[in-house]
């Protein structure tokens, strides 16, 4: 039907009221008023269909809004433009103005008209930029239009104005409905993080509260079965006793390691560990804890030696529990993989840092066992990860052993490094960082060693430690003739005039190793080769025999006058040289026991108070206690406690931490403010079965002087 002019500018009007009344909508619905403008430009120019695209450029336009003369037309249709329409597509973005193409026909097959437009006269396809504020924002497209005049390109153009408008609007909707969804998402992540961390820390308060009633649920019994068997062991058993007793013992030392590194990876997981800093000397805390090894691995005959030069800085400043459990785990994973009769080597070596009072020590642990291959080392720090995990393995544990020792070392400034070769054996090493103390404590207290300055000894040895004891002993300025066995002393022998110089000085010690502390053997070799010795070496009569055996040997070592356990440790080394007298001043017996008596003196008897609610712990610590020459007095509880403790003045009370009634840190509180005013204070020292992180600053806040984790040992009330 034939649309006047006049009544195009009409309709072009309205069109443009409708839309300046729609903006000013509060809820304006932009997808019907752009509908309602394209029904009016059909309307207005008789097109075939309407379509609106959106985009900046000819590269992001995509289609938007559609209106086809056939209202069954698909969207679908629509998305498909031909080159032709591209092309004046891309033409009026480029000049930003109207551009047109004219005499389009049905039967040209260009593009797919509806079934109702007529083929009979020429046709118009019209593009249209919509432009706002010199920006585009999309396209206009008519087609079908079967006449065009200047006049209706100028509607054309205003019509795209309202719709750029429109498309403008919506693109602000649409940005403002992202960043307010974008808001909500984000609020809504945040309350999620929000529940996510509350639930954490309420796992964390839970798994914390498990595992600190684990620790001493598990930690209260194996006191008791711990300290019972260091009892009876200490008593006298026959062979098959000793056997059982030494099991429960092991056992349970095992149990321990492993209730220890479960819950030591816990506190890996949160960065939970932390070091204390405290006066500690490095080399007995190495000593003690090679000696514990060797004495486990005494049936296996693997010999642990400890090489650290005599005059190495060892008192320092650091955490001795968390360098004795890193050693520890170490020397148990090189025992584990080592074959019986073997040997493993820890060397230990300090170095200065410049400009400052710490010392960085080098250690290695090296082993001669069954190594490893590439492939299982690269799972070494994993956790629970181990070499053999099949069901047939050979070797136990838990596999968190070098994942914690890892973390302990750089905890203490250093890096730990593993190295090994399959059925060759392994090193690992590593640097550790520690404060001295000061600048006159450079090392362990060792006697007066003037009296053996310019001595001789002849040392026999075939094992690891010969080389240490040598470096010891020409520490002293003695002087020491090495043989790696008895056949190369016997060939000695017969030279006597070897070396003039050194046979002309007489000898003072002869060193044997442990295979000499049977007595059959000491008589079979002076008797055999008195007169030789006599020979050689002048003033051989008045040499003093030295045996360098384990502590279990001690008893069948009845000619021995001195002997040396091993492992070897310098303090013992020096103090049972220099305590040394010839065969005719000293009684063999009376003196080995002199030197190698382990029992403490009984003199200091410490008024003490066991504070435990367990019973069984009551008894063996008790015993444990009067081994040491201290008899305690009991109270069950931290209310008597206080009242024994106004009653009769302590000089020291243990304290256990978790008890009925009133538990230790209250008792503690307690028995600090009876002491405002006096003079005195009695030493505190917490005896608990909670090992986990923060117990030890509960126990010090409370007003406690020390904290020990159950269960405890022999050495650990020498300690306190």
């Amino acid at each position: 039907h034939d649309v006047t002019t006049s009544y195009k500018h009409h309709l072009c009007l309205q069109a443009f009221e409708t839309c300046s009344r729609g903006l000013l909508k509060p809820n304006l619905d932009i997808k019907m008023e752009v509908e309602s403008l394209l029904h009016r430009i059909r309307e207005i120019f008789t097109a075939s269909r309407v379509l609106v695209f959106t985009g900046t450029d000819q590269h992001t336009m995509a289609l938007k809004y559609h209106l086809a003369e056939d209202e069954n037309t698909s969207k679908e249709n629509y998305r498909y433009i031909c080159q032709y329409d591209k092309e004046i597509i891309a033409q009026a973005i480029s000049s930003k103005g109207l551009c047109c193409r004219a005499k389009v026909k049905q039967n040209q097959k260009t593009i797919s008209y509806s079934p109702n437009f007529s083929t009979s006269v020429d046709i118009f396809t019209i593009c249209v930029p919509l432009e706002l504020s010199s920006t585009i924002c999309g396209v206009l497209y008519v087609d079908g239009i079967p006449s065009l005049s200047t006049s209706d390109k100028q509607i054309m153009r205003t019509i795209s104005g309202i719709l750029a408008c429109y498309t403008e609007y919506d693109n602000r909707l649409h940005a403002q409905l992202k960043r307010n969804s974008a808001a909500v998402r984000e609020a809504a992540v945040n309350e999620e993080l929000e529940k996510m961390r509350l639930r954490v820390e309420e796992s964390e308060k839970v798994k914390s509260a498990f595992l600190m009633n684990m620790s001493h649920e598990l930690r209260t019994p194996l006191n008791a079965i711990i300290g019972t068997a260091e009892l009876l062991m200490g008593t006298n058993l026959n062979d098959q006793q000793s056997q059982f007793m030494n099991n429960i013992a092991t056992s349970s030392s095992s149990l321990l390691n492993i209730i220890n590194d479960i819950l030591d990876y816990t506190k890996v997981g949160v960065g939970d560990i932390r070091l204390d800093s405290k006066p500690f000397d490095l080399r007995a805390t190495l000593e003690d804890t090679v000696a514990l090894f060797s004495e486990q691995n005494d049936e296996r005959d693997i010999e642990i030696c400890l090489d650290m030069p005599p005059n190495e800085a060892t008192l320092l400043i650091g955490d001795p529990h968390r360098v004795r459990q890193l050693f520890s785990a170490l020397i148990s994973n090189a025992c584990k993989f080592s074959l019986p009769h073997s040997s493993i080597m820890i060397h230990a070596r300090c170095n200065s840092v410049q400009n400052s009072d710490m010392k960085c020590y080098h250690f290695k642990v090296i082993d001669t066992g069954v190594g490893m291959s590439r492939e299982s080392q690269e799972k070494l720090f994993k956790p629970f990860s181990q070499i053999d995990s099949s069901t047939t393995r050979r070797y136990e544990g838990t596999g968190l052993g070098l994942m914690i020792c890892k973390h302990l070392v750089e905890l203490m400034q250093g890096e730990l490094f593993i190295h090994s070769i399959l059925n060759q054996g392994t090193e690992v090493s590593f640097q550790c960082r520690f404060q001295t103390q000061d600048k006159t404590s450079i090392r362990t207290e060792i006697p007066d060693l003037s009296t053996l300055k310019c001595k001789r000894a002849l040392l026999i040895s075939s094992k690891a430690s010969h080389t240490i004891l040598q470096s010891m002993l020409e520490f002293a300025s003695i002087s020491v003739e090495v043989f790696s066995s008895i056949n190369d002393f016997k060939e000695r022998l017969k030279n006597p005039h070897k070396d003039p110089e050194q046979s002309s000085k007489p000898i003072s010690f002869f060193i044997l190793d442990r295979e000499f502390t049977y007595s059959a053997v000491f008589s079979s070799v002076v008797t055999t080769l008195k007169d030789k010795l006599h020979d050689v070496y002048s003033a051989a009569d008045d040499f003093t025999l030295v045996t360098i055996c384990k502590k279990v040997s001690l008893q069948n070592s009845t000619e021995a006058l001195h002997s040396i356990t091993i492992p070897v440790k310098l303090q013992q080394v020096f103090t049972c040289l220099a305590a040394t007298k010839p065969k005719s001043e000293s009684s063999p017996m009376k003196e080995r026991r002199k030197v190698n008596s382990g029992v403490p003196d009984s003199s200091c008897n410490y008024s003490t108070l066991l504070v435990d609610d367990n019973r069984m712990n009551q008894v063996v610590i008790k015993k444990q206690l009067e081994r040491i020459g201290i008899v305690p007095d009991i109270a069950e509880n931290g209310q008597i406690a206080v009242q024994k403790f106004e009653q009769n003045r302590y000089d020291l009370i243990l304290m256990d931490c978790h008890m009925p009634v009133m538990d230790g840190y209250t008792a503690t509180k307690e028995i600090r403010s009876i002491e405002k005013g006096s003079d005195s204070r009695v030493v505190i020292v917490a005896l608990t079965a909670d090992a986990l992180t923060g117990t030890r600053d509960l126990c010090l806040s409370a007003g406690m002087d020390d904290y020990y984790t159950k269960p405890l040992r022999h050495r650990d009330f020498l300690e306190i």
